[in-house]
């Protein structure tokens, strides 16, 4: 795999979360193979360098996607993980983002 990461043609980014990495091909922000690449990192094959630098230089398409988004060959590719956290006894009128946030807030990012 780590030639195929070296090629000019794939884009690695880090999404925002798992929610946006998730959606990224139903909503059409992207149609090419894509490859986790561990944590919220995600490889992008746009086939041709071509394209690939297009979609890098317009910001506008991806930057409500991605926290940053670079060539594969300008970056080193670190593998990461995530930690689930399972909250038990939430009630209902606290269910909320930012009350998860607050949770979590202690927690390692690995």
């Amino acid at each position: 795999m780590s030639g195929w990461l070296r090629k000019k043609s794939i884009l690695i980014g880090e999404a925002h979360s798992l929610d946006h990495m998730g959606t990224l091909h139903a909503l059409g922000i992207i149609s090419e193979e894509t490859k986790y690449l561990g944590g919220l990192r995600i490889a992008i094959d746009f086939k041709c360098s071509k394209r690939a630098n297009e979609f890098l230089e317009d910001e506008s398409r991806w930057k409500d996607w991605f926290k940053w988004l670079g060539r594969s060959d300008q970056h080193d590719v670190r593998y990461g993980r995530i930690p689930w956290l399972k909250i038990l006894g939430v009630p209902l009128e606290f269910w909320d983002e930012d009350n998860f946030h607050l949770l979590q807030a202690g927690s390692v990012r690995l």
